[in-house]
């Protein structure tokens, strides 16, 4: 009933709800407006695959979960969701600041300007407290955070630490989803690199979610 993919939850949020809405067409609009915005579900093969699991359980719980980091492309379409929601003024101005940056590096295809590549703990924290209340909102600053910690790990050759962050990251994702379905024991299926999928140890030292799931 379930199907998990190698996606970020926000952006799996924003697919399942503009393909409900405009169908292939609408997230073939979103992909050639950022192209680095959506990874793999943006190929029409898995899209078809994911169109059958678009909709909600009993208890309200998606069919179609996304658990990993927030694509390194993806935050305008994150950034234009906090600027839609935004409290205050001032709120809407640093997130209108950040879009309008990272709407400009990808203009120039700068990954060294990209938010999650060059943006730390410190900054997300200030952008929290511009929406401090707003439970969508501090969500989406959360992962946001998250993903550039997982990236730059990575970025800095701190490889042993990147895939053991992100290792937990996508336990965490999938135990949250898994424990909020209406199913007591949801029967899922896996999308995903076959790394994450190994059992035992993987080729990168890390436990992932195949011996989870198990």
């Amino acid at each position: 009933k379930y199907l998990v993919v190698e996606v970020g939850p926000l952006s799996v949020r924003m697919i399942r709800d503009i393909f409900k809405r405009d169908g292939v067409d609408g997230i073939h609009k979103l992909v050639h407006e950022t192209p680095l915005g959506i990874p793999f579900l943006s190929l029409k093969d898995d899209l078809l695959l994911a169109s059958d699991f678009l909709d909600n359980d009993a208890k309200g719980a998606a069919y179609l979960w996304g658990v990993d980091q927030e694509f390194i492309g993806s935050p305008p379409f994150h950034l234009r969701r906090l600027v839609a929601i935004a409290p205050t003024d001032a709120a809407r101005a640093a997130a209108q600041k950040l879009l309008d940056a990272e709407l400009a590096a990808a203009a120039k295809a700068a990954q060294q300007d990209f938010l999650l590549v060059h943006a730390g703990d410190s900054d997300f924290d200030a952008l929290a407290t511009l929406f401090k209340g707003n439970a969508e909102a501090t969500h989406i600053v959360a992962e946001l955070k998250e993903s550039a910690a997982v990236y730059q790990l990575w970025m800095h050759g701190h490889n042993y630490e990147n895939n053991a962050r992100r290792a937990r990251l996508l336990a965490n994702n999938f135990l949250t989803t898994y424990n909020s379905a209406a199913d007591k024991e949801p029967k899922v299926v896996f999308k995903m690199g076959i790394e994450h999928l190994t059992l035992g140890t993987t080729s990168i030292n890390t436990i992932d979610l195949g011996t989870l799931a198990t």
